[in-house]
């Protein structure tokens, strides 16, 4: 997709379920931290689950922007860790 062609219909659904699954998937990351409070263990790996998912976000949404090849590329990419 070109930067200067508007969103089509079906890509901004992707780009609305993107930023859905963000605010839910940061939802619950908070709520982990709140839980994590007094156990540093555990909030070290929420916090590196924060990260994790901080980038399967950013793959979602750029791919949001995309078509063909490059977008199922990174749809795969973000589900990489579902997979294996």
């Amino acid at each position: 997709m070109s930067p200067s062609r508007s969103l089509t219909p079906l890509a901004t659904r992707a780009l609305g379920f993107a930023i859905a699954y963000g605010v839910v998937r940061l939802g619950y990351i908070a709520l982990f931290l709140l839980a994590s409070r007094e156990q540093p263990g555990l909030r070290t790996s929420v916090l590196g689950l924060a990260v994790g998912t901080s980038v399967a976000i950013g793959l979602l949404v750029t791919a949001a922007f995309l078509d063909g090849a490059a977008q199922v590329t990174l749809w795969l990419n973000r589900n990489h860790d579902r997979l294996g």
